[in-house]
């Protein structure tokens, strides 16, 4: 159990939490990878990363035990900002338009 980043040349672009980080993590970078489904903003905009040579890879941010996973991933969320979580503690975001393009200029933070 914890909590994890999606990343984009190191920087984080999306947090998550799961029960099996190796499953669900394993599963983005397929869902990527492979272009399905693309209906999902989400996996479009890393399938365009990774098609334009930049790295995409799932990191772990903090394992917990599962009665920790929303209070992590929230404090993850508030010190990151991932800009491809449509679900923030301050209340849902729109990824209606977002592209690589914009996407890239408002990443800001690494994780290691």
């Amino acid at each position: 159990c914890g909590v994890y980043a999606v990343t984009i040349d190191g920087y984080v672009a999306y947090v998550g939490k799961s029960k099996n980080m190796l499953k669900t993590c394993f599963g983005h970078i397929a869902r990527t990878v492979n272009k399905t489904p693309l209906s999902r903003r989400f996996y479009r905009v890393l399938f365009d990363a990774w098609i334009n040579k930049h790295v995409v890879d799932c990191k772990v941010l903090e394992t917990c035990p599962e009665s920790a996973l929303a209070e992590k991933e929230k404090e993850a969320l508030l010190k990151f900002d991932p800009p491809l979580n449509t679900r923030m503690p301050n209340g849902p975001r729109d990824l209606g338009k977002m592209t690589l393009a914009k996407l890239m200029p408002i990443l800001r933070k690494k994780v290691k």
